[in-house]
């Protein structure tokens, strides 16, 4: 077999301490023991999470046209320290027949079957783990807001953050006071926008922002660990008694919020089965999600179109859990890094945050020069924009200090995450969960229905 030896290391300094040619060396014993021929070596001085690397773009042509066999990197993070990339890559791989070794972590070897499949599971678990890593995040600082301790950044309009604790501004004070009567007086945010020269989702911002009465909010804002995007929640996690004095009274601000209220839209998300399309009945027919009505109250099972077969989903759910979790073939993968890969996923994520805002910046200065928006109005995008960048910065901060500390982190058994994972698992994660089984799974044979017997069919 031809193989390809890729080396990456992320500084000079690491160049010059000689871990390029360790790297390389390894790989060339590795290729030796296994008579592979070594074709091309490959290598870069770049940082894992950029892609536009020579060595890795040079590599990537290769791989077009197929002039050789086997991939053999030092460790998988060589490639990229991104999962979405990494997924990719070994993907191309896969579609140009070539195979993909990481000598360091026996268990990447994807000219095996069982290599593949933990591959697969390793990404999927970070994708979810990133969760558990975020909540932790959280919890250090709702403990930081139930102190009284502001988290940082820019301070709500009106005040100050000094030596002595939060004071109130003056003359900025009297601006929110104002923007909350004008609000009550024409209910209307786009008058209330006009009014005061602000953009619209600010002035909504400021009139339900607990924090100007008195009170520390948690949680209003949630940044989207697989997306990379900001949402703005309508009211928070927890609401904690501030040490700052308030500007708006209590009663004031409920009003506010009633109005607010109005003409809402409120939706109602589709409720996932995990094993939809996985599980096939008696008669050879794949089972589907549906859905009855009873009094208000939505019951799910799975039932096959063209028979009558079904069964309640909690049931058939249970079933396949507890046969999966039992299955001997899942106790020898280990997964390596999976905490590492699902930060540096997430610091991608938010450096490319950062250029959507960089590009939304160029479009407002167009808008401005073509004379489509005002100068006030630029000045209100600008400073929007600046806040936000500031938020991602120090979220990225925050990564890189975890990173540091789960560098050294060992093995866990995928079992005992996948256990984790459904024990904990919420409506809102059945999505990822189905993704995960999709890749786990081939498909699920159902036996008989009473009692519930089946077959749990591996992509092995």
């Amino acid at each position: 077999m031809r193989a390809v030896i890729y080396a990456r290391v992320s500084t000079i300094m690491q160049e010059e301490g000689r871990s390029l040619e360790y790297q390389i060396k390894k790989c060339q014993d590795f290729c030796e023991l296994k008579g592979y021929s070594v074709y091309k070596t490959f290598q870069d001085v770049e940082s894992g999470g950029k892609d536009e690397r020579v060595g890795f773009i040079d590599l990537q042509k290769e791989i077009e046209i197929k002039n050789f066999d086997i991939l053999v990197v030092f460790e998988s993070s060589r490639i990229s320290r991104v999962t979405r990339t990494m997924l990719d890559f070994v993907f191309k791989l896969q579609t140009n027949d070539i195979k993909f070794v990481s000598i360091s972590q026996p268990e990447l070897d994807t000219t095996t079957h069982t290599g593949m499949l933990f591959f697969q599971i390793q990404a999927s678990l970070g994708e979810y783990e990133r969760k558990l890593t975020s909540s932790r995040v959280k919890t250090s600082k709702w403990q930081r807001v139930k102190e009284g301790n502001w988290q940082g950044g820019k301070m709500p309009l009106g005040y100050e953050n000094t030596k002595d604790g939060i004071v109130i501004v003056e003359d900025e004070s009297q601006i929110v006071r104002n923007i909350f009567e004008y609000y009550i007086a024409t209910k209307s945010l786009g008058k209330t926008s006009k009014l005061f020269k602000k953009h619209i989702s600010s002035i909504k911002w400021i009139l339900s922002n607990e924090f100007y009465t008195g009170m520390f909010p948690f949680g209003r804002k949630e940044n989207n660990i697989n997306t990379g995007k900001v949402k703005i929640h309508d009211t928070p996690i927890e609401i904690f008694e501030g040490k700052h004095e308030a500007i708006i009274d209590k009663n004031t601000f409920n009003i506010v919020q009633e109005f607010l209220k109005i003409g809402r839209p409120c939706t109602l998300k589709g409720y996932i089965l995990i094993f939809s399309g996985l599980i096939v009945c008696e008669h050879g027919k794949k089972m589907y999600k549906n859905s009855k009505n009873k009094k208000g109250n939505y019951f799910y099972y799975y039932r096959a179109h063209k028979c009558s077969c079904s069964l309640p989903s909690e049931d058939i759910e249970a079933k396949v859990i507890q046969e999966l979790l039992k299955m001997e073939k899942l106790r020898d993968l280990r997964k390596n890094e999976v905490e590492i890969q699902k930060i540096l996923f997430h610091i991608n994520l938010l450096t490319d945050k950062l250029k959507e805002i960089d590009n939304r910046r160029k479009k407002y200065i167009d808008l401005y020069t073509n004379d489509i928006i005002s100068n006030q109005e630029l000045d209100s995008y600008i400073q929007k924009i600046n806040k936000e960048k500031m938020d991602i910065n120090n979220d990225i901060e925050l990564q890189e200090k975890l990173l540091i500390e789960l560098d050294t982190e060992g093995e866990s058994e995928v079992l005992n995450t996948l256990e984790d994972v459904l024990a904990n698992m919420e409506d809102m994660d059945r999505k990822e969960i189905q993704e995960l089984f999709r890749l786990l799974i081939k498909k699920i044979e159902l036996t008989s229905i009473n009692p519930i017997s089946l077959n749990v069919v591996l992509n092995i």
